[in-house]
């Protein structure tokens, strides 16, 4: 809901990956359940930064109805300098994907969130599950997505302490 609401002021746009790149690098760095954040819109375009296991960073950036099945690619050091980008293709729709979908079905005046049932992450191949949200603004629908890998959520409970001797489990 914090990203929305940024989203509403206009803290990020499609106008600049490295402006989002620097956001959210942090955001990521002090939430190490989420492995990526996802923006999308309405008309296909999408901004994804990602975390991998190495410590590296990647975005990925979308265009459908500007570029077609064309990607834009790029690795960022940890400070967020960009290392250098490459043009890739794939078959890829931001709107097809279970997050952007099931966040769209929100009301975008009320602030909620929607989270989706577990699935493989087309980039990473590893099952995981998104929290979506989503707002209107300029004529235009947007979403906001992190990625949560089923992995993550099992180690953060397997660390809770809950009373004495009770536990965590997650069915």
């Amino acid at each position: 809901l914090t990203a929305r609401e940024w989203g509403l002021r206009r803290l990020f746009d499609f106008t600049s990956s490295y402006e989002f790149v620097r956001l959210f690098m942090p955001v990521l760095k002090s939430r190490p359940q989420a492995t990526s954040i996802l923006f999308a819109d309405d008309a296909g375009r999408e901004i994804l930064l990602l975390r991998l296991a190495s410590g590296e960073w990647r975005t990925r950036i979308t265009d459908v109805e500007r570029w077609g099945r064309r990607q834009l690619w790029g690795r960022w050091a940890d400070n967020a300098n960009l290392l250098g980008t490459v043009w890739q293709e794939a078959e890829y729709d931001p709107r097809d994907r279970p997050w952007h979908r099931g966040a769209m079905a929100l009301d975008p005046e009320v602030p909620g969130i929607f989270w989706t049932d577990p699935y493989l992450f087309r980039t990473t191949r590893e099952p995981g599950m998104s929290v979506a949200s989503r707002w209107r603004l300029g004529g235009r629908n947007y979403v906001v997505a992190f990625n949560v890998k089923l992995s993550s959520l099992s180690t953060f409970t397997r660390n809770m302490e809950v009373g004495g001797r009770g536990f965590a489990a997650i069915l």
